[in-house]
């Protein structure tokens, strides 16, 4: 590729706006240009005053070429310095921007502009107004500001979601999911066709918006992070070339929130009160769980969804009788319409594979299938998800009462013979299209890691995150 042959570009204006998120909160900080120069050598520096932090500032680059139209999130999302993060002072900041490196050239031409204008645009958000996309680094040593990094939607994303390794395997992409206020039906009455109590659907309002992780933890995020007892690699698969980005299917409850000081492998039984109580919700993670590492190692609030937040990212603005990608439910075990890893994939996944099996079997590398409306990956089928919700038998007749949004939860104790059990979404690799569906419930207990039926059969139980990073 040749060099990049850019004349000196003349910044027409540089530009606050606030239309990019039609938010119902306006922005609430304030910005003003000192300067945006481009230098001989393609390298753009914004200066700007910021007034009035925190505030998260984020950028994008035009030109008159097209009538003002963007260059591309991708290319701009190269711009370092004080932006696509959160910026907790006031005064000048800066940005650089190298043209020629973040701006790839077409066809391997020298690029010019002649006769062209072009802006810098700069947004600041309110730390409870951000962006939609949320990168968190789970390797890099530098501060936990600097880990963090927020863009307006994923075309800016470096790389691209799916260019990289790099966000399935160190670095976790969340989601913004816009729930607040929303009035939406819960349950999956009409999709299975069961009238059960547990089914009953009833209308559930979140109070709050929320990151949520775009793809289940896979089995290298959770090494990355760690537990205090050292429990890495959680899976049935040992397939070396595969298990990277593969999710985790293998972690307990216990293991993701409460932890235990003593080995929890394959154990199939109930928890009792003393394992269970110390660090259910709403109390904080155990410091030696593997959210109560994650929250220290990013200065974060993650945590497992509630299962209505759950439901409300995967339906994605279907309703029920719909799969997250808009098609009709057959309500039939196999499904082709199904838009995730169930049996209607092979036959053979009616028993266990081989465990160093590659994605032909077994699970499949996450972010395989097609996502949903929102962006989110693999919410149905691959593995069963934990949710931060104790098991209630009748969801609809406690009038929708959620702790998803880390208000009153469904129930303090349970209500199963008070044996504390939790809730699972989404289905799993090895099960029929019916346990996959957005509505459909699931209950394990908290300290089993996976359940076994003889030798051909397995409930594999992995996880998703959330956190709010502020929002409100």
């Amino acid at each position: 590729m040749k060099q990049a042959n850019i004349r000196l570009i003349t910044i027409l204006s540089a530009l606050v706006s606030a239309a990019a998120y039609a938010s119902a909160n306006p922005v609430a900080k304030v910005l003003s240009i000192s300067s945006a120069e481009q230098s001989e050598n393609a390298v753009v520096k914004v200066r700007y005053a910021l007034s009035g932090a925190p505030a998260v500032v984020i950028m994008d680059f035009q030109t008159n070429a097209a009538h003002w139209a963007s260059i591309g999130g991708a290319a701009v999302s190269g711009a370092t310095g004080d932006v696509w993060k959160r910026i907790d002072t006031d005064g000048i900041h800066e940005i650089t921007w190298d043209s020629g490196t973040c701006w790839p050239l077409e066809n391997g031409e020298s690029r010019t502009i002649r006769d062209c204008n072009a802006r810098v645009i700069l947004e600041a958000c309110a730390p409870e107004d951000a962006p939609d996309y949320m990168i968190v680094d789970l390797q890099s040593a530098t501060a936990v500001e600097e880990r963090v990094k927020y863009f307006p939607d994923a075309s800016f994303i470096p790389g691209g979601l799916l260019g990289t390794n790099l966000y399935r395997t160190t670095s976790l992409v969340m989601r913004r999911i816009h729930a607040r206020g929303i009035p939406w039906t819960m349950g999956e009455e009409g999709e299975s066709g069961a009238a059960s109590p547990q089914d009953n659907n009833h209308v559930v309002t979140l109070t709050n918006d929320y990151y949520i992780g775009v793809f289940p933890i896979t089995q290298t995020q959770w090494a990355t992070v760690g537990t205090q007892n050292n429990y890495n690699w959680p899976s049935f698969f040992t397939n070396a070339a595969t298990r990277a980005m593969r999710p985790v299917e293998r972690v307990s409850f216990t293991d993701i929130r409460l932890f235990a000081p003593r080995s929890l492998a394959n154990r199939e039984h109930n928890a009792t009160a003393t394992e269970k109580a110390p660090y259910q919700w709403p109390a904080e993670p155990h410091s030696g769980s593997f959210l109560g590492r994650l929250r220290a190692r990013t200065g974060l609030d993650f945590d497992l969804p509630g299962e209505a937040q759950w439901e409300f990212a995967c339906r994605a603005g279907t309703t029920i009788g719909f799969w997250n990608n808009g098609l009709a439910t057959s309500g039939t075990s196999i499904d082709a319409n199904c838009p995730g890893r169930t049996i209607g994939d092979t036959a053979t996944q009616t028993q266990l594979p081989d465990r160093d099996c590659g994605t032909e079997e077994g699970t499949q590398i996450v972010g395989s299938y097609a996502p949903n409306a929102w962006g989110l990956y693999d919410m149905h089928g691959n593995v069963f998800e934990w949710c931060l919700d104790n098991w209630e038998t009748n969801i609809g007749g406690i009038g929708g009462a959620i702790n998803s949004d880390r208000g009153a939860p469904i129930s303090a104790d349970g209500t199963n013979g008070g044996n504390c059990q939790c809730v699972v979404r989404g289905g799993q690799w090895q099960m029929d299209a019916l346990s996959a569906m957005s509505g459909i419930r699931k209950t394990a207990w908290p300290n089993v890691r996976y359940a076994a039926s003889g030798s051909n059969y397995e409930f594999s139980y992995g996880l998703r995150v959330v956190c709010t990073a502020g929002l409100k």
